[in-house]
Order: C-alpha cells, then structure tokens, then sequence
C-alpha cells in the first residue's frame, strides 16, 4: 500500500512568504524557547519526549521551504505485504512388500514367486482321511458342502509348493465364482458332469483336469479308486499356459507390529454339511489346530490340520441349475462373517461386487477386519444350519 502526504501548492508557498521576514523568524525564536521550556519540565516519559522533539524538526522544515519558495514533495513510503504459502504436508504410509495369498512379509531379497494361483480339489470323504496331503503348505483352503452334504477342499497354492498333493477330485460350478478373485488360476481336479464340464469350460479358470489330458497325475495304493488321484504343484505349474494370470490379495493382513482385535476365543465350532468342525487356538505355535466328527483331522504324514486364521462365510446354498442334488454357494453378494484371528473373534460382514472380487470383511461399524499374516482356512457354511459357536 502506497501512503502519500499532502503537499502545498506553489501559489500557496508564495502567498505564505510575502510576510515579514524577520517577523517569522521572531516567531521561530520564540516557539524554539518555549520548546525548550517545556522539555525541562517534562517528567522523563520516552513517548512525551519524542513528541516534543518531533514538532521543531517539522517547524523548521517549513521555515527552509518558506524561505527557498522550493517545491517540496514527499517521498513515497510503499507498505510491503509479505505473503506465506504453506505447502500442505502429506503423510504416506510405507506399502510393505507381501506375498499376495499370506500376507507375509518378503524378507530382504525375497521375490513374489512368478507363477499363478493353483487350485487344487482336495478329497474329504472315507479314506481321505488317512492319505491327504499338502493341506498345512496351501495358502489358502476353502471347504464347501457337496452332494450329501458333505465336503471337499479347495486348497489354494502360491507361496509354496506340495509334493504329492491330493488326493484330488471333481470340481463343482460353485468353484467358478468362488475362484473367480484369484485372477486366472489354475484349476487341477479329475473331472466332472457335463454341466460342471461346461461351467469351467466358459469361465476364466485354467483346466487341468486330468480328464483333459494334463499330465503328472497318478493312482496311489492306500485307497481305491477315485479317492487315490494325486499329481505335484510343480508338475501342475509346469502347465500353466501364457494366459494364466498373477494372484492378487483375497483379504487385508495386519502389519508385523499391530495385533488382532476382538474378545479372546480359544476355540470356535460349527457345522459345514454334516460336517462337524472345531477350531482350537495354539498360542505356543500362533495356529489353530482342526477336528473333524470329534477327532483330530490328521493329515497322511501324522501332521494336525492348522491354519493361522480361520473364517467363516455365511453363505447361502442352492441347486445347480443341472443337478438338483448338487448344491452350489452364492459367493457373490454380502453375509455374516465370523473371523477367527490371533485368539481373538470378530464378527462382522463379508462382502464382494462380483466374483473377480477380493473378499470384503468389516465389522458392523464399517470397519475392516484384517487377518494375521500367514495360512487361511475358509469355511463355507451353509446360513441354515452353520450354528457357529466359540469360547
């Protein structure tokens, strides 16, 4: 801002100095005294002192001016703005590199292994029991309700692999949607009907069926056919054509220094089909440790089924379109969730827009839920008869 102070014109100065000369400059002495007068009466005070000294400097301009008749103009004083501009401050949260279907986090050095999801279809029925293997190296294994209500696994591979794996068996169409999240996995099973046959066929998921001809499947001699088919995650990866896609994460993970929320649970039971199923929490290994029908669910090479998070997925069940005793889950869509986590419970509400879509977990206020790092064991309970309990 610019402040300038008024001048007087030329006509004025010249009207103000026809006066006597030597009368003005009387009047200057005698205003110069009584100046002085009143400075050696004044008490001290800095601000009246600088008022009395300021009015002669002014005086005694004017006297200069009158007597030179100069013109006399101002400087002009500009009043600086001095304007600040504060850079908004951003805080970014560092991304932690992860292994997609774990959540576990890469050691220096560490690369995601460059390869698809597999999933393979685990038997569940009479003599599995004895002869499965690879369920405790899948990252992640869902059980869904089959034909007489009993069930089968889908175990989910990626971050390691399982020599042998089986025994493995026919998909289902719920197996389309279900896996549709894991981006253009690979599909290894032994085949189904022909409606099933199709439903795989029009989806996204790569069939290595051994009734399609891919190889490295074998017949074991511990149980009789079809409960013996078995191959190797490596042999199955080795077929993976150059359209099959890259996993990306299901569900959201904890980072290594935060802990789960919830009340304490040491043990969570609920039905899936006829299935009678218990979860029980090891804090000494971080793992829950399975029971099926009321025994440890023991794996061929004497090994407990176990898992780092268990959840469970309300779903609703309904026919296939081409066979009315086969069920099928709806996968897509929104229902009660219950996640088993660290010892700890939360229940809440899954979620997912379609079924290329990762699994949404949040509690009633909105919140998400998010796993401990490491192994998911999904339970696809039916919404009828799930009874899901814990303490």
């Amino acid at each position: 801002m610019t402040s300038t102070r008024p001048t007087s014109s030329s006509a004025t100065r010249r009207r103000r100095g026809l006066g006597d000369t030597s009368t003005r400059l009387a009047a200057l002495t005698l205003a110069g005294v009584l100046m002085v007068v009143v400075a050696a009466c004044s008490g001290g005070d800095d601000d009246d002192a600088a008022a009395t000294t300021t009015e002669p400097a002014v005086e005694t301009t004017e006297a200069t001016v009158e007597t030179t008749d100069a013109p006399t103009t101002e400087p002009a004083t500009t009043e600086s703005t001095t304007t600040t501009t504060m850079e908004p401050t951003t805080t970014t949260e560092a991304v932690i590199a992860r292994m997609p279907l774990t959540g576990v986090p890469l050691a220096f050095g560490q690369t995601v292994p460059d390869r698809p999801a597999l999933a393979v279809k685990i038997d569940n029925v009479e003599c599995a029991h004895r002869t499965q293997v690879g369920l405790n190296l899948a990252d992640i294994v869902f059980e869904e309700i089959v034909e007489g209500r009993l069930t089968r696994f889908a175990a989910i591979f990626h971050s390691q692999s399982a020599d042998p794996v089986g025994p493995i068996r026919s998909g289902r169409s719920q197996d389309v949607d279900m896996l549709g999240g894991l981006n253009r996995p690979l599909l290894a099973w032994s085949g189904g009907n022909p409606g099933v046959n199709r439903a795989i066929a029009e989806s996204d998921l790569i069939d290595l069926s051994s009734q399609r001809g891919a190889s490295g499947y074998y017949r074991g001699r511990n149980c009789s056919a079809p409960h013996n088919l078995f191959n190797t995650t490596d042999d199955l990866w080795a077929q993976a054509p150059p359209e099959a896609g890259r996993p990306t994460a299901l569900f959201q993970y904890l980072n290594p220094d935060e802990v789960a929320a919830g009340p304490d649970t040491s043990w969570a039971q609920l039905m899936v089909g006829i299935r009678a199923v218990r979860w029980d929490w090891d804090p000494a290994s971080g793992t829950y440790l399975r029971q099926e029908g009321g025994r440890p669910h023991v794996l061929a090479d004497g090994e407990q089924v176990s898992t780092n998070n268990v959840v469970v997925l309300v779903n609703e069940y309904r026919p296939t379109p081409w066979n009315a005793i086969s069920p099928e889950a709806v996968s897509v869509g929104t229902g009660d969730a219950y996640v088993f986590t660290g010892g700890k419970l939360q229940v809440g509400t899954w979620s997912r827009a379609d079924r290329t879509s990762p699994i949404s977990l949040t509690t009633p206020e909105g919140a998400v839920i998010e796993l401990t790092p490491g192994r998911t064991f999904v339970e696809m309970a039916d919404v009828l008869d799930h009874g899901t309990v814990s303490g």
